[in-house]
C-alpha cells in the first residue's frame, strides 16, 4: 500500500458534538491521497466512540489518545500527531472547522512541482451553518511577514498546507495555551529561507461558536493572553532585528497594546505591573532606543486608556525609570 501523500493532524477535546461535521468533510475531499490523524486531548464525552466509528468505515482515519507522558494541550496532540504522521505534505486542522472539497487538490496540485514549500488558503468565517457567513478572509500579499505582523492578513496553519520538509525541524510550543499559530508559523517565517504561493480559493469555512470566542477575557485565561504578549513580543524583536519599515514596528506595537489592555482588564493592577514588567521584553541590544521608545509607548497607551480612573496604575506608572515620559503626556 502506497504511503499517504498528505497527513491532516487534528487535536481534539470535547468536540463529539462538531468534530462528525469536520471528518465528513475530509471524506468528501476530491484528493484521495491523505491520512488524517485524530489526536484525542482527554475528552470525557463520546468522541472516542464516534471516531473509533469513522476508523472501522475508512482506514484513512485514525484516532488515537494523547500518551500519559505528555504534556496535557492542543499543542502536545498537534506534536504527538506530527510524530505518527507519514505524509510528504502536512495540515493541522482544528476539530471544529470544515475543509471546502477542494483545498487538498488545489494544494497538492500547486506544491507538488514547484520550488514552494506551503500554500496559503483564504477562508470563511461562518456561524451556526456554513450559509451563514459572517466574514471571508483574503490573505493575498507579497509581502508575507509584514502583511501577517499587521494583520493585513490573518491565518492559522489550518490554511496552510505545507511540505513536510520546511517543517520537519519545528514543533508547536506546548507552554503556550494562546497564539500558538502565530509562534509557529513566525519562527518558521523568521528562521527559514523559504518560497509560498497565495491561493485566490477559499480552502477552509471557520466555525464561530460560543467555545472558540476569543474576544472575551476573564481571569480563568490571564495564562493565555501572556501567552499572546509573549508571541507578539517575538515578532516584534524579529522585526527591529530585521529593520523593518517603522510604521510595521509601530502597527505591530498597537497590536500588543489591545493584549496588555485586555490583560489589565482581567486582572488586579498589581498583577498587571508585575506581568507587564516580565511580558514586554524587546532584545535587540543594537537597538536600545527602539527598545525603551517602544516600552514607552506601550505603557502610555495603557495609561491614557485609564488614566481618568486609576490613580493606583498612574503612581505606579510615574514610578519607573522612564515616568518622566507620563508626566510629560499626562
Amino acid at each position: 500500500m502506497n504511503e499517504p501523500l498528505v497527513s491532516i493532524i487534528i487535536p481534539t477535546y470535547n468536540r463529539a458534538y462538531l468534530i462528525a461535521e469536520t471528518i465528513e468533510s475530509i471524506l468528501k475531499q476530491t484528493f484521495t491521497n491523505w491520512e488524517c490523524i485524530i489526536v484525542d486531548d482527554g475528552s470525557s464525552d463520546n468522541t472516542e466512540q464516534l471516531m473509533n466509528e469513522f476508523s472501522k468505515k475508512d482506514s484513512r482515519i485514525q484516532f488515537y489518545k494523547r500518551p500519559v507522558n505528555k504534556i496535557k494541550g492542543a499543542n502536545s496532540c498537534r506534536n504527538y500527531g506530527f510524530e505518527l504522521s507519514k505524509g510528504k505534505y502536512i495540515n493541522w486542522f482544528d476539530s471544529d472547522d470544515l475543509m471546502a472539497y477542494d483545498f487538498l487538490e488545489t494544494g497538492i496540485s500547486t506544491l507538488k512541482n514547484s520550488i514552494n514549500d506551503f500554500i496559503i488558503f483564504d477562508y470563511e468565517i461562518f456561524k451556526e451553518n456554513i450559509s451563514n457567513t459572517i466574514k471571508i478572509q483574503k490573505n493575498q500579499t507579497k509581502n508575507l511577514i509584514e502583511d501577517y505582523a499587521t494583520w493585513k492578513i490573518n491565518f492559522g496553519t489550518w490554511a496552510i498546507i505545507w511540505k513536510r520538509s520546511i517543517v520537519k525541524n519545528y514543533n508547536f510550543d506546548e507552554s503556550l495555551t494562546r497564539a500558538q499559530d502565530l509562534d509557529f508559523n513566525l519562527r518558521i517565517f523568521f528562521n527559514e529561507k523559504f518560497t509560498f504561493v497565495n491561493s485566490n480559493k477559499i480552502g477552509v469555512f471557520l466555525r464561530q461558536h460560543d467555545k472558540n470566542l476569543t474576544s472575551k477575557f476573564n481571569n480563568k485565561n490571564f495564562e493565555s493572553l501572556k501567552s499572546e504578549i509573549k508571541v507578539r513580543s517575538y515578532l516584534i524583536n524579529n522585526l527591529i532585528k530585521l529593520n523593518t519599515d517603522k510604521k510595521v514596528i509601530t502597527n505591530s506595537i498597537k497590536i500588543l497594546n489591545i493584549s496588555f489592555i485586555k490583560l489589565y482588564r482581567s486582572n488586579e493592577y498589581k498583577t498587571f505591573i508585575t506581568e507587564i514588567k516580565k511580558c514586554i521584553n524587546f532584545k535587540e541590544k543594537p537597538l536600545k532606543k527602539i527598545f525603551w521608545y517602544s516600552k514607552t509607548r506601550l505603557l502610555l497607551f495603557i495609561y491614557k486608556v485609564f488614566k481618568r480612573g486609576d490613580l493606583k496604575l498612574k503612581k505606579h506608572l510615574l514610578s519607573l525609570p522612564f515616568g518622566n515620559i507620563y508626566r510629560m503626556n499626562g
